[in-house]
């Protein structure tokens, strides 16, 4: 009969495996060694130190080019300057011009020009002059009717002014040089009031200044008073009479 061992469960516990049992797991003993040996702070002075050598490669070299090779760097060559280059601005033509052509300005005519110069009546007398007549080569012949004033003397002295105008106007007129006009007859009228109380426009100057007459005058120191004295011949009622 074969000899049976001890039942399962009895005897000394078996140890595992082979060798010393394990030592309990204490605390690890503090670190000594320098800082720069530690391996938390190598690689991050290894990391740093790698991008500083990088910055300062990259600011020798310059940018990248677009193959990622640093661009040499090149000084920019000035632009040539041309000179006496053609110009390419349109040349400009006058625009037609679109206002309407100017006319020359006719002559005021000798009747007109006297009229200007005896002005308007005052007694409600317009036109002067009122009559008017001055064919080629003849006597010039108007009539004119004479402006009231504030006393008799004003008047009488008015129409001799008037009678200055007159010639002044027709003297410095062209068709005095051209039309070889002989002279020129004046016919100055008036309201006069006869012995009834009746009033009338009569004639109260009339005088005739040859031609040679008035191109001797010199308007600049003729007396107007004396006007009358050198027509011939002349008429002068005796209300006007100075």
């Amino acid at each position: 009969m074969a000899e049976q061992g001890p039942p399962q469960g009895w005897g000394p516990p078996q140890q595992p495996g082979w060798g010393p049992p394990p030592s309990p797991r204490g605390p690890k003993p503090p670190d000594t060694r320098p800082w720069f040996k530690k391996k938390r702070f190598i690689i991050p002075l290894v990391v740093v130190a790698l991008f500083f050598i990088l910055g300062i490669i990259g600011a020798i070299t310059g940018p990248p080019d677009e193959t990622g090779t640093a661009a040499p760097t090149t000084t920019a060559e000035p632009a040539p300057t041309v000179t006496n280059a053609p110009s390419t601005v349109a040349p400009t033509t006058a625009a037609p011009s679109t206002a309407a052509p100017t006319t020359a300005i006719k002559p005021v005519g000798l009747r007109q020009a006297i009229g200007n110069a005896l002005g308007s009546s005052n007694r409600g007398k317009d036109p002067r002059p009122d009559q008017f007549n001055a064919p080629y080569a003849h006597t010039i012949v108007l009539r004119w009717s004479i402006n009231d004033n504030l006393t008799e003397g004003l008047v009488k002295s008015g129409a001799r002014l008037d009678v200055i105008k007159i010639l002044k106007a027709v003297r410095s007129h062209p068709d005095w040089a051209s039309k070889k006009y002989p002279g020129v007859t004046l016919i100055g009228t008036f309201k006069l009031v006869n012995d009834l109380g009746e009033e009338s426009e009569d004639v109260v100057i009339r005088a005739h200044y040859d031609r040679a007459t008035i191109n001797r005058m010199n308007f600049n120191n003729i007396d107007f008073h004396r006007i009358l004295n050198v027509a011939d011949p002349v008429f002068v009622h005796p209300t006007f009479v100075e």
